[in-house]
C-alpha cells in the first residue's frame, strides 16, 4: 500500500489533491513547492511545519481534501508537526526565561490537538492513519514517547468515530529501540539511508509494528510485511512535478513487487 509523507511542489489546490488521489492511501497533501517555483508562480504560500505551528487548522487542502475522500475511500493518511519536534521550534523562538520546557509541551500539544481536530472533524473515512512529523528526534533530551501516548488518547477519545492508526515519520537515523518500545503502530522512516533490520534487536521487537519504507528504489525495502507501506523517503515539496510522478510510477511498481505478500 503506497501513501505520501506530506509536501508536494504543487501551488494549485487541485493539482495537489489529484497527486494525493493517485496513492493507495490518499494522503493530506501540504503545498510546499521550492522558492524558485514560489517566485516564478509569484505564490506566498507557508504550509510546511512552521506554517502548521503558526496557524494550526488552516491548510488550504483541508477542506478540499475531505470532500474528495469523504465516504469514497476507507482509510487515508494525514500529518501533523509531531510535539517532540514543535516544542523544541517554540522552545527556540521564546528566549524568555518564564517560557519553560513544559509550556512548550503544553503549546505543542494545543497544536497538533487544533490542525489535526479541524481535519477528523468529518473526515468520512473508516480509518485514518495519523503520522506525527518528527525531524528533530535526535536532538529531543526528553520524553517524547508520552506526549505522543497522551496525543493518540486524547484524539482517540474525540472521534471515536474514526480508527485513529497512530504512526511517526524519524526524518533522523531512527532509534529502533525506542520507537519499537513506543505505542504507535507504525514508523515511518528513510529506508534509502538507514537499514534498521541490521540492528540487533530489529527481529526479536519488531512484533507486529508495521514500518513506512521510505524508498528511492524498490530494493530499498528490505523486509516488508503485511501491513506495511510504502513511501518516498520524505515529503516532495523540494522537487519538480516531474520528478513527484516518477516517484509516484516508482512507489506503484514497488506496490506490485509487495502486494502478493
Amino acid at each position: 500500500m503506497i501513501t505520501g509523507i506530506g509536501s508536494v511542489p504543487f501551488t494549485r489546490i487541485y493539482d495537489a489533491i489529484a497527486y494525493s488521489l493517485r496513492h493507495t492511501y490518499p494522503y493530506l497533501p501540504e503545498r510546499v513547492p521550492s522558492p524558485e517555483l514560489l517566485r516564478s508562480t509569484n505564490t506566498m504560500l507557508k504550509e510546511g511545519i512552521d506554517g502548521i505551528i503558526n496557524a494550526p487548522g488552516t491548510l488550504g487542502c483541508i477542506g478540499p481534501f475531505k470532500k474528495s475522500v469523504s465516504g469514497l475511500y476507507e482509510t487515508v493518511k494525514i500529518q501533523c508537526p509531531g510535539p517532540a519536534t514543535t516544542a523544541q521550534i517554540l522552545m527556540g523562538r521564546h528566549k524568555e526565561e518564564n517560557y519553560t520546557l513544559d509550556n512548550a509541551f503544553d503549546d505543542a500539544f494545543t497544536v497538533a490537538d487544533c490542525h489535526l481536530s479541524v481535519i477528523l472533524d468529518g473526515l468520512g473515512v473508516q480509518e485514518a492513519i495519523v503520522f506525527l512529523d518528527e525531524p528533530s528526534l535526535s536532538t529531543a533530551g526528553f520524553d517524547y514517547v508520552s506526549l505522543w501516548s497522551l496525543l493518540f488518547e486524547h484524539l482517540r477519545k474525540k472521534f471515536p468515530q474514526v480508527a485513529i492508526t497512530a504512526g511517526v515519520h524519524a526524518c533522523c537515523a531512527p532509534d529502533w529501540n525506542v520507537l519499537a518500545r513506543s505505542p504507535l503502530e507504525i514508523v515511518s522512516y528513510d529506508t534509502s539511508k538507514w537499514d534498521i533490520t541490521k540492528d540487533p534487536e530489529y527481529k526479536k521487537s519488531r512484533n507486529g509494528k508495521r514500518i513506512a519504507w521510505g524508498i528511492q528504489k524498490p530494493e530499498d525495502i528490505r523486509d516488508y510485511q503485511p501491513g506495511d507501506l510504502i513511501t518516498p523517503p520524505c515529503g516532495l515539496g523540494l522537487k519538480t512535478a516531474k520528478e513527484a510522478y516518477d516517484t509516484l510510477e516508482m512507489l506503484q511498481t514497488a506496490e506490485k513487487c509487495f502486494s502478493k505478500l
